[in-house]
């Protein structure tokens, strides 16, 4: 089930427009560094909302310009913004749906090894994950942690461990929270010598 998107170059206008109007004397370079785009790439969204009427550039000294959201800006930000919390509330119920019917399977073709509780561990601790804890609470699957190799200090309630801790960990499968089949998670699993045939990718 293929999930919306929304297009990366109007999330970087969309970002642009309000770092813009929180702080209109910040600088080309700074904008760059805030929005964590090339800083060529931050001078053409710049002159493009200023071709379009949405931002003026105003002189303020030789070597520095004051950046302002014209009338016309305030209004396409606003839509941009109405657009993005359609896209994020499209993207939370189409994720729902395909992580209940992946958890609903997993429950299905589990192999009884003689314990009583379906036991997982999530791969991944990021927005996919945060779905999955909330779907978890329809399923007989148990959560009794989850790896983070990104310093996270919590995922609600279940113990944090790394790649390092899977060994010692009593659980059934370990579920890649991520909707990208990525090599590097199947090397960094094969790598800690983690059994391939113990994962399941929602």
């Amino acid at each position: 089930m293929p999930l919306p998107s929304l297009h990366s170059h109007e999330q970087h206008t969309h970002r642009l427009l309000s770092e813009i109007e929180a702080e209109p004397h910040m600088s080309q370079r700074s904008l760059a560094r805030r929005l964590g785009i090339a800083l060529g790439l931050t001078n053409l969204l710049i002159r493009r909302v200023v071709r379009k009427g949405w931002v003026r550039m105003i002189q303020i000294q030789p070597n520095r310009v004051r950046y302002l959201l014209t009338p016309a800006g305030l209004v396409e930000k606003a839509r941009m913004s109405r657009d993005s919390l359609k896209y994020s509330v499209r993207f939370y119920a189409d994720a729902r749906e395909r992580i209940r019917e992946q958890f609903a399977q997993l429950s299905a073709e589990w192999q009884p090894d003689g314990s009583v509780e379906k036991r997982i561990v999530f791969f991944g601790t990021g927005e996919v994950a945060e779905i999955g804890y909330v779907c978890l609470q329809e399923t007989d699957l148990r959560l009794i942690g989850a790896v983070d190799n990104h310093g996270r200090r919590r995922f609600f309630d279940v113990p944090l461990m790394t790649t390092a801790d899977l060994a010692a960990a009593t659980f059934d499968r370990l579920v890649v929270m991520s909707f990208d089949t990525s090599e590097s998670i199947n090397d960094e699993l094969q790598s800690c010598g983690f059994p391939l045939d113990r994962v399941f990718w929602v």
